[in-house]
């Protein structure tokens, strides 16, 4: 194997490392390939275990975008707040989680260091990025001073927020725009390191054009490096920390530098609700469908762990909440929850019971779902007798 071939291999497999990413147990992932619409992608039970999975991305040009969205990591209610969600869209199960709990009249101070939040000077949770934990801190922080009824309203009207699809619309357009100049480079890189050099190489030999193909390179390495920066504290100013990472990281292998636009837009729209980016993002019918798997998982979670009664009161609390504010957005979508959690319209007459979590049909009367970790089955309607 000569050393340009070597080094080929080197630059491929660094590149396909990055084509896969890991996501949290509790994130949805909205993928483009190709300038396509965007198609939904849960991490991976295949590749992965109870806190999460691989997804792919597209690794051929034009690179397409991956936006990764996730619920609120913790349960608030009026009295307290939950280091725990009962969301478990996979079927690995739902991720251990610490379940803290502490009551409003017991938080003395509420920070966010990193992608941490910090109660009372201990960590109560990590969240997916520095971004969702300033925001969930700030949030904290103001419900301390409301009584229970502002808070309950609080709540609300900051889940609502997260449901805005003109605000996401708009942000996704800003976004288009700042990274244009970023994605052209990052394609250009891709063909230089893929395309052109392995050509030229083949044609021409290795040593002699070592030092031409080393500068052309880091020209445009250093000029798409520089629009990634640009972009990066244009759209997401306050993400000083993982900035400089990505930085670091992209200087260091130039392979990495190919996904510049996904290190911008992984975190873009972690402000919004994954529904709200399904209902944008997607095809309908795909926006559909995950909605349904969404709102059965909420209405019928699985079997939670044993918690104090502080705790259950509080995920009871703000799953109903969640359910309440999100039956009212999908109503403007021409989407009623409750056809969504009705039974199956596909059983036959050899089915007497059906899992209302994932709407799977069983043909025993009585007994808990195979799939769903513990969710009673519930009866089929009876059929109406024929005239």
């Amino acid at each position: 194997m000569s050393d340009a071939t070597a080094l080929l291999l080197v630059l491929i497999a660094l590149y396909a490392s990055d084509c896969v990413t890991f996501l949290h147990a509790h994130s949805t992932a909205f993928v483009s390939f190709a300038g396509a619409q965007f198609r939904i992608r849960l991490p991976s039970v295949l590749f992965g275990n109870r806190k999460g999975g691989l997804a792919l991305l597209n690794p051929l040009p034009p690179l397409g975008t991956i936006h990764v969205a996730q619920p609120l990591p913790v349960s608030i209610g009026p009295r307290a707040v939950v280091a725990y969600i009962s969301q478990s869209l996979t079927r690995a199960g739902r991720p251990r989680q610490a379940g803290t709990v502490y009551e409003y009249a017991g938080l003395e101070s509420v920070t966010a260091q990193g992608r941490d939040v910090h109660v009372n000077h201990s960590r109560f949770v990590r969240c997916r990025t520095g971004h969702i934990a300033t925001k969930l801190a700030a949030l904290l922080d103001a419900l301390r001073g409301l009584d229970e009824a502002g808070r309950a309203s609080a709540l609300r009207a900051h889940l609502t927020a997260t449901l805005d699809t003109q605000a996401l619309a708009a942000r996704r357009r800003r976004f288009e725009t700042a990274t244009r100049p970023l994605r052209v480079m990052c394609n250009v890189l891709w063909f230089y390191l893929f395309a052109a050099c392995p050509l030229i190489v083949a044609r021409f030999g290795f040593s002699w054009l070592l030092a031409p193909l080393a500068a052309t390179g880091l020209a445009i390495h250093v000029a798409a490096l520089c629009l990634f920066v640009r972009a990066h504290r244009r759209l997401l100013p306050a993400s000083g920390t993982e900035r400089v990472e990505h930085v670091v990281k992209m200087a260091l292998c130039p392979p990495m530098l190919i996904r510049a636009v996904d290190a911008v837009a992984a975190d873009l729209l972690d402000a919004f609700h994954p529904l709200a980016l399904a209902l944008v993002l997607c095809e309908p019918q795909a926006g559909r469908t995950y909605t349904e798997q969404f709102v059965r998982d909420l209405a019928f979670p699985v079997p939670d762990e044993p918690h104090t009664v502080v705790a259950e009161q509080t995920i009871d609390w703000f799953r109903n909440c969640s359910l309440e504010v999100l039956a009212e957005f999908l109503t403007r979508h021409q989407i009623v929850v409750s056809e969504i959690l009705e039974p199956p319209a596909d059983a036959v007459p050899e089915h007497r019971s059906y899992c209302p979590r994932c709407h799977g049909l069983y043909t025993v009367a009585e007994g808990e779902c195979v799939d769903c970790f513990g969710v009673a089955l519930r009866a089929l309607p009876e059929a109406d007798p024929k005239p």
